[in-house]
């Protein structure tokens, strides 16, 4: 007895799959019954009549039911002395849990990250920087320590009221010095990254994580053009999203609100890419 082989490249869209096979049983009790059947045990080849007997069903039942699911590549389908026969798939054996918990729960299922539905959150607002303004003497007193190193802060990089907004090393010093702003911190990045500068000699491929500091990313390049720039807040989400999507893509962690530096390195990476050939940017929370 021997059953066709089907060659897939299951595993590379993995979340994809588990959500199609979900969908794909929905709520049909016969397609959930042949399923399970299908995939009980190790045994892994059953003919229609041993799946008809074991979930009390008519031979007919099954053999419309294994065929809809082999349409939607659930099941292979063969031969067992003489008679039909379904196989179970090593991917969906695998993964068989996952998929019976969506077909129980089909809310989950957008909850899923996959390749055409990543997790996404709202835009971050812009900040509003307003110009010096006069305090109550009661207001200063009674916020003293917080509000007096905002006004220094602020004076300083905007020391005239109808003075721009300065982001020189003097500011920068200021605001560190004060304890409001974040010291720059290493960038992490999934994308082709490239940059050859002193020590650092990378060419990447899109498959590795790189932690660089802010001033050697001001001078890295993109190897190839993305197709989208993706920017993602949580450290947990970035390595669950790097991780488990792959594509050609540029991600990068902003690990909640960067440093000043850091999220100038983040920017021209952004423009370098956007330069390259025109790309959508997704906020990830």
């Amino acid at each position: 007895m021997k059953l066709p082989f089907e060659v897939t490249d299951h595993y590379s869209n993995a979340p994809e799959l588990i959500v199609a096979a979900a969908k794909a049983i929905g709520k049909s009790e016969l397609k959930l019954k042949v399923f399970c059947e299908v995939y009980r045990h190790k045994q892994r080849v059953k003919s229609v009549q041993e799946i008809a007997d074991a979930i009390r069903l008519d031979r007919m039942q099954v053999l419309q039911t294994g065929g809809s699911l082999k349409k939607s590549g659930l099941i292979g389908q063969g031969k067992k002395e003489r008679d039909t026969a379904y196989s179970q798939i090593e991917f969906y054996q695998h993964n068989k849990d996952k998929i019976l918990r969506l077909v129980a729960d089909p809310s989950k299922i957008p909850a899923v990250v996959t390749k055409r539905n990543p997790l996404t959150s709202p835009p971050v607002s812009a900040v509003n920087f307003l110009r010096p303004r006069r305090v109550p003497v009661q207001q200063v007193r009674a916020k003293a320590s917080k509000s007096t190193k905002i006004r220094i802060a602020f004076l300083a990089t905007n020391p005239m009221e109808t003075a721009s907004l300065r982001t020189d090393l003097e500011a920068r010093e200021v605001l560190q010095a004060s304890g409001i702003v974040r010291r720059a911190h290493l960038l992490q990045v999934k994308g082709p990254l490239r940059l050859f500068s002193g020590a650092l000699q990378i060419d990447g491929t899109g498959n590795v994580f790189i932690g660089l500091p802010w001033v050697a990313v001001q001078q890295a390049t993109l190897s190839h053009a993305v197709d989208y720039i993706i920017t993602i807040e949580s450290q947990s989400s970035f390595w669950r999203y790097s991780t488990e999507i792959d594509g050609n893509y540029l991600a990068l962690l902003t690990d909640g609100f960067p440093a000043r530096d850091v999220l100038s390195s983040m920017a021209h990476l952004v423009r370098t890419g956007r330069l390259m050939t025109p790309t959508p940017r997704i906020p990830l929370g």
